[in-house]
């Protein structure tokens, strides 16, 4: 009905009419047919990487997506949620829970994550020697300690991540 009345607005000449709809019009069906050539609207996305544990970082993101004059339909997350801290549970939380309106977070594994995963033995190399030469034993035991074993789970499952390849 909405598309029959655009097309009144538009000459009808024999070639095809060009509109720009947003995808919640869709499908279409057209009676008559019609010849049509449709534009979708572009999505936005918003794509943020290095929270590194830090809520206070993370909540600031949300308010500034949420004052943008297009709407945020996608959000990536590029990895390093986590860093060694007790903080990284209570961002691990916030975005398992989005709240009304807010994107639901596509987040991939980032080096933090990446060093976890070895920690536990479910990464791609047997030993935490990157995590050791950059930081210390210390920083070992300070990342097994932070990220209890189901938040160890939930960056497992993790679809995929980015790695340096040099």
């Amino acid at each position: 009905m909405i598309l029959n009345q655009l097309l009144t607005h538009f000459p009808a000449p024999q070639f095809v009419h060009e509109i720009r709809l947003p995808k919640s019009l869709l499908p279409l069906r057209l009676y008559p047919p019609t010849p049509l050539l449709l534009y979708f609207t572009m999505t936005t996305w918003a794509i943020l990487s290095g929270i590194e544990g830090n809520l206070a970082a993370y909540e600031a993101v949300l308010a500034d997506i949420k004052r943008q004059r297009h709407l945020v339909e996608e959000l990536y997350i590029l990895g390093d949620v986590i860093a060694a801290t007790p903080a990284s549970i209570k961002v691990i939380q916030r975005i398992q829970s989005p709240r009304a309106n807010e994107p639901v977070p596509q987040v991939c594994q980032g080096w933090w994550e990446e060093q976890l995963l070895i920690l536990h033995g479910l990464g791609r190399t047997g030993e935490p020697t990157e995590l050791i030469e950059r930081y210390g034993m210390d920083m070992v035991k300070t990342l097994w300690d932070a990220i209890p074993r189901e938040m160890v789970e939930w960056v497992r499952s993790l679809d995929f991540g980015f790695f340096e390849l040099d």
